[in-house]
């Protein structure tokens, strides 16, 4: 009985930790550093680009995964840019079957992790393109997700709008 208990905590064990240690990070243009925002703290305008990335804080498992949108009105950038070279190979890549197999809204960064690495394995653009919640993922070759980062997005209201069109007018008036 023991073994079976003591077996079946290992699976466990490895289960949690097979999928561990990669995160989606945002780059803070202000500091210049990668973080990672509590769900739906990190809020932007539409219309807006951010850098995103991909983190392994610790070794984690080499094989294929995807980052990509499993909801909301958003896009990635084409320009995906490797900063682990030799560990890692990615691409946008434009596979509805493949999307849809993973989860994921089409197109998708797909990632071949060929080494361990520790680090930011990757940066891509992300694109506000409405209002609303939108909702990234990192998924395995499995579609098991491994990481989300909900970024919400917001649309400033008329009235905001209107007093930051008067203020502008009163400036120029003035000068």
């Amino acid at each position: 009985m023991m073994k079976k208990i003591l077996l079946a905590m290992i699976v466990v064990c490895v289960a949690v930790t097979a999928n561990a240690g990669m995160t989606i990070v945002i780059l803070d243009e202000e500091t210049g550093a990668w973080r990672e925002y509590p769900d739906s703290e990190f809020t932007i305008t539409p219309s807006t680009y951010i850098e995103i990335g991909l983190k392994v804080d610790f070794a984690a498992p080499t094989g294929a995964y995807a980052l990509g949108l499993l909801d909301g009105a958003g896009s990635l950038g084409d320009d995906v840019q490797i900063l682990a070279e030799g560990a890692v190979t990615a691409a946008l890549t434009d596979d509805a079957l493949q999307a849809e197999s993973l989860g994921l809204q089409n197109p998708f960064v797909s990632i071949d992790l060929t080494s361990a690495f520790e680090g930011v394995l990757l940066r891509g653009t992300f694109h506000c393109d409405g209002a609303g919640d939108v909702t990234l993922a990192e998924v395995n070759s499995n579609g098991v997700v491994i990481d989300t980062q909900v970024i919400h997005q917001v649309i400033p209201e008329p009235a905001t709008m209107a007093l930051l069109g008067l203020g502008a007018l009163l400036l120029r008036r003035r000068k």
